[in-house]
């Protein structure tokens, strides 16, 4: 699977989001929206919130965000990743989502929400991925 950065900005997030994060209600943070493909078929959509001191610069669309985000946040930010929560939950999708995918408005989607964490268990990401129910396979090792 290959991801493409759809949208990246600085902006003003929703409340539950920056009360995660440790941020006032509407503060901005770093925004990315990224598309992930099987050959030329979209399977998902990942909205990615940072905290924006973590990545700085990375709102700025000349700086390459690699498939393995996390490799470059620890490699070119020297910020470590120490972990992650993540929780799947079924849903519809809405019709922004169905448009990205090309399914119909409604269609099943698989919901999986990541909290990432670095040193001091300060949460640093809220990642929500979207995927097709009919092409979404997940994984997960726990040691």
């Amino acid at each position: 699977m290959h991801k493409e950065a759809g949208e990246r900005a600085l902006r003003a997030a929703p409340k539950h989001i920056c009360q995660q994060l440790g941020y006032p209600a509407e503060s901005e943070l770093l925004y990315i929206q990224r598309q992930g493909y099987i050959q030329e078929l979209p399977i998902l959509v990942e909205h990615c919130w940072w905290c924006p001191d973590v990545l700085p610069g990375l709102e700025k669309g000349d700086v390459h965000i690699p498939d393995l985000m996390y490799a470059m946040v620890v490699e070119k930010y020297k910020v470590p990743v120490v972990r992650a929560e993540e929780t799947l939950t079924a849903d519809i999708a809405d019709k922004q989502t169905a448009q990205i995918l090309g399914i119909p408005e409604k269609s099943p989607v698989v919901v999986l929400v990541r909290h990432t964490y670095s040193r001091n268990n300060k949460m640093i990401e809220y990642r929500k991925t979207v995927g097709r129910a009919d092409k979404f396979s997940y994984k997960a090792e726990i040691r």
